[in-house]
């Protein structure tokens, strides 16, 4: 068992399947509304992963920041961004230090899930305000609470396996299983996270853990009034500008504007 985050190009392609520019062109609208400014001068992506986002910012003229503490991953954004001119700093997103500020920060694709206490969750929230200009905006990408209030198991419909065929790779990909072990009290659960990739005749498994925590929206509205650097301006369901948040919404798209 090893890290699945120092597997970038499998975690990379296993989430290639978004569509990143429709993704940012929200992010834009997001932080247009929540700030009364058109665009950001600069942006910060919070445990980055493979930084599509930042990647897709900085093409678009915004210089970006990738941050990530798995030095492989790093490395591996290094690489990938070098045309794009993305930063790439390795730091744990709970306590960092960058010495400047940005207008946008963001958290993507259910990365609060690596934070597990409310203590560390308003230590996070006070560093990503310090590194936010005054008018900043910080959105966080946060799977939707019908996946687990409730329950005490992962539901069978969040653990699917999903295909992606990239650089002449097929990978499939499985993160959790209904039998994985939760702590309903904390809201923790220790994902097997599994990775079946072919390159033609040939098949390759790599199976790993990844311990995560389920976040409520009240949860979050509270670590956000503890930590008195944020105030909520708007809750989406999707990537969408006027996408509403409801009991049948694809994702918990919370956007912050620093107080």
């Amino acid at each position: 068992m090893g890290d699945v985050y120092d597997r970038p190009l499998l975690y990379d392609i296993a989430f290639s399947y978004r569509d990143f520019p429709v993704e940012v062109d929200a992010l834009g609208a997001f932080f247009a509304r929540a700030s009364g400014r058109p665009t950001p001068s600069s942006v910060l992506e919070l445990a980055s992963g493979p930084a599509d986002h930042a990647i897709e910012w900085s093409r678009r003229g915004i210089p970006a920041l990738a941050l990530d503490r798995s030095e492989a991953m790093c490395e591996y954004v290094r690489a990938k961004a070098g045309p794009a001119g993305v930063e790439v700093r390795r730091a744990d997103m709970i306590d960092f230090a960058l010495g400047r500020r940005f207008d946008l920060a963001l958290l993507m694709c259910n990365s609060l899930a690596h934070i597990h206490s409310m203590d560390d969750l308003v230590r996070h929230l006070r560093s990503a305000a310090a590194h936010l200009e005054a008018s900043g905006v910080y959105v966080l990408e946060i799977q939707h609470p019908r996946h687990f209030v409730g329950r005490s198991t992962r539901p069978a419909e969040a653990t699917l396996p999903w295909t992606v065929e990239r650089f002449g790779l097929e990978v499939e990909t499985r993160w959790g299983s209904p039998e994985d072990p939760y702590d309903p009290s904390r809201q923790l659960f220790d994902a097997r996270v599994e990775f079946r990739i072919r390159d033609g005749a040939s098949e390759e498994r790599f199976t790993e853990r990844c311990l995560m925590r389920d976040w409520t929206l009240m949860e979050l509205e509270a670590a956000v009034a503890i930590s008195e650097a944020f105030e909520i301006a708007a809750v989406h369901g999707d990537f969408e500008a006027e996408a509403s948040f409801d009991a049948e919404s694809w994702r918990m798209i919370v956007v912050l504007r620093r107080r």
